[in-house]
């Protein structure tokens, strides 16, 4: 039998030292014995949940107070219990009483272990989607848990446990919603220079968020002026669109711009953050813009950056292409890209007509299209070599994972993103003693050796 509650103003017994018990805070403390002190009782459990589980038997709780937390095997003839109380006003629990050894047939030892709740089970696994990029299904879970506890669950179990061990590390994605206005104050606060807004409805419901940071705005100027532009799906409960803009630095490095969070890719959401977009950076002379051919980004375009060139991703239009002309899909790549990145009219008609041999519709196709928009020898403006939307679909992939967070949570990921990339280049940059960027030094010798031989030829 547990021992009956004492009088909390009473001394604890005289075999423990209190003053002298080191207090445990670990909710994965493994070790438990008499005269131990908890930091509080929600500890004290966690810690006897994860020994019942680690040692393969059940308890189960004989009381449980405010005052007093006792358990005893739920096997009645097995002798282990447990009792902890209150260490006087404070929330500390010293453990009074502790049975270490228990007798308990194989027949109970290994049913499903009722210690192991999907909240308990979260706590345990939850270092392990402190990466965002783990991927771990409730299934791969279910596996693991058996080795290494042999603890049996159902798949919901197991899905609940994640739902537990998520939340806990990330936030709840309902919940993250009112943090965003804290958030932008603070990265204004630590990050002066940064440029954030927020557009709610009239019922305080979010509409759009931006963020553009420092050192984007402080480096667009160095800049290549091609701006790339793209939209992605969120992941989360509550769904979404990342629209962001990026370009490349004078080393060739993917350059983030800005990021915007909205409900989709509407005329709504695209206009305002072009006008977001335009206020931050405003316009520089022989600035284009490339896109997808989403109807959306066109015409806010075309409304809030008249001024400006506007074209198109070349693998879009080629992806356009293999659907309305399918007989020879697989044969357009080479003559079409060869007719993207032609540097002379020769070369252009050259492509143009491999593409005429293969389907005699394709060169009204994309006359309708504009060659202006597409085609490198035709541009009003110097595209260098960003002849499609490449930049912007690889920072897409390394916002994979992120794009699964609850907002709050994204934006900060987002954060981090830049900080780390805009650290690396500068480091890289630093270490740089040429006029060029490495790659920029690599043509020019490349291009240098060429002449060379070709004086010795000749």
């Amino acid at each position: 039998m547990v021992e009956k509650l004492e009088n909390t103003s009473k001394k604890l017994d005289p075999e423990i030292d209190i003053n002298n018990a080191k207090l445990i805070t670990d909710k994965h403390h493994l070790e438990v014995e008499k005269g131990q002190a908890y930091k509080d009782k929600k500890t004290l459990k966690n810690v006897l949940s994860y020994y019942a589980i680690k040692n393969n038997f059940q308890y189960k709780v004989w009381k449980s107070c405010s005052q007093e937390y006792s358990l005893k095997c739920v096997y009645e003839s097995c002798n282990w219990s447990q009792r902890a109380s209150r260490n006087g006003p404070t929330n500390t629990f010293i453990i009074k009483r502790f049975s270490k050894i228990h007798t308990c047939p194989i027949n109970i030892r290994h049913e499903d272990q009722r210690q192991a709740t999907s909240k308990l089970i979260g706590e345990c696994i939850k270092l392990k989607f402190l990466n965002i990029k783990t991927k771990a299904t409730p299934m791969d879970m279910k596996g693991e848990l058996k080795y290494r506890y042999d603890i049996k669950m159902n798949y919901m179990k197991a899905w609940r446990s994640k739902e537990h061990a998520v939340n806990d590390l990330r936030g709840n994605a309902s919940d993250l919603y009112s943090l965003i206005p804290s958030f932008l104050h603070m990265m204004e606060k630590t990050n002066p220079g940064s440029v954030v807004d927020l557009k709610t409805t009239e019922d305080n419901n979010l509409l759009f968020v931006f963020m553009a940071l420092d050192a984007s705005i402080k480096g667009w100027g160095t800049c290549r002026p091609i701006v790339v532009v793209d939209g992605t799906f969120l992941k989360v409960a509550y769904g979404g669109t990342l629209l962001c803009a990026c370009t490349q630095d004078a080393a060739g490095h993917i350059f983030p711009l800005v990021f915007c969070v909205a409900d989709s890719e509407n005329d709504q959401s695209w206009k305002w953050f072009f006008k977001k977009f335009k206020e931050v950076y405003g316009v520089r002379e022989h600035q284009c813009l490339i896109s997808d051919r989403n109807e959306s980004p066109i015409k806010a375009a075309r409304e809030i950056y008249p001024e400006i060139t506007h074209s198109y991703c070349g693998y879009h239009i080629l992806s356009n292409l293999k659907t309305s002309f399918k007989q020879h899909a697989a044969k357009y790549n080479l003559p079409f890209f060869g007719a993207v990145k032609a540097y002379t009219e020769k070369q252009f008609e050259f492509h143009m007509a491999e593409l005429d041999g293969l389907d005699k519709r394709i060169r009204p196709y994309l006359k309708k299209v504009s060659y202006e928009k597409w085609s490198r020898i035709h541009s009003q403006n110097k595209r260098y070599s960003t002849m499609t939307s490449n930049i912007s679909e690889s920072l897409n992939a390394a916002n994979l994972a992120a794009r699964e967070l609850p907002i709050t949570t994204l934006l900060e990921c987002l954060r981090a993103l830049v900080q780390q990339w805009t650290h690396t280049n500068r480091t890289k940059a630093h270490n740089t003693f040429t006029k060029l960027s490495p790659a920029g030094e690599d043509i020019l010798l490349k291009n240098y050796t060429y002449s060379l031989n070709l004086e010795c030829c000749c």
